[in-house]
């Protein structure tokens, strides 16, 4: 048995279906993860940005840049996290 959800109907009837979660879904999961690694880390931050490269972020999170830089934007507007100096930490650390 597999969950999905339908993208696309063809006309003989066949269903398109999508096994991941629409973008602003994995957000959640993306950002808790995120806030995992920042918290894991004795500085509470991680030496990454929105502007890393995007082959580091795939190989140290598991997911694209872009995916990265909604669960920052998610993050940062909720204010618990901030980008300065090539770091991202949490908001309520210096």
């Amino acid at each position: 048995m597999v969950h999905g959800r339908v993208i696309g109907v063809r006309d003989d009837g066949t269903l398109n279906l999508s096994l991941r979660p629409r973008a602003y879904e994995e957000i959640g999961d993306d950002a808790a993860m995120i806030l995992a690694f920042i918290d894991h880390d004795p500085s509470k931050s991680i030496p990454y940005t929105d502007k890393s490269d995007p082959d580091a972020i795939k190989m140290t999170f598991g997911i694209s840049k872009g995916a990265f830089k909604r669960a920052l934007g998610h993050l940062l507007k909720a204010h618990l996290i901030v980008e300065e100096n090539g770091v991202t930490r949490r908001a309520d650390q210096k």
